[in-house]
């Protein structure tokens, strides 16, 4: 199961035995506003989401998915701004909304990252 601490931003992956992964799970939603992205569990009754179809998914902007990834891959802003050549408060920009994040500037992010730029904008329709 593969969960999301929305604020602070955190990506988790639980796995074990059920009752533990629920233990965790309600834990965490005590505490902080978590999504779970993917369920690998046996789906209920009624099935399982796609993750891609929940508001959650919805309302993530390029600036998030983009903050995810920096995150992800360990890299300060200022870092990340002296491997693109992008300044810190324009990566700052990106990252709130304040700034749209343009084509050439999620190449040279994705380069850094070695990421595919596309997967900023994988939830624009």
């Amino acid at each position: 199961m593969l969960a999301v601490v929305k604020k602070p931003r955190i990506e988790i992956s639980l796995s074990g035995s059920e009752s533990a992964v629920v233990e965790m799970l309600e834990f965490l939603r005590s505490r902080y506003s978590v999504s779970v992205l993917e369920d690998n569990r046996i789906p209920d009754e009624e099935g399982s989401a796609n993750a891609f179809e929940t508001d959650f998914w919805r309302q993530t902007t390029p600036g998030a998915l983009l903050q995810g990834y920096r995150l992800k891959h360990g890299f300060s802003q200022e870092q990340l701004a002296k491997k693109t050549g992008i300044g810190q408060t324009v990566l700052s920009a990106y990252e709130n909304g304040k700034r749209p994040l343009s084509r050439r500037a999620a190449i040279k992010i994705g380069e850094a990252l070695g990421e595919n730029p596309e997967k900023f904008f994988r939830h624009v329709r």
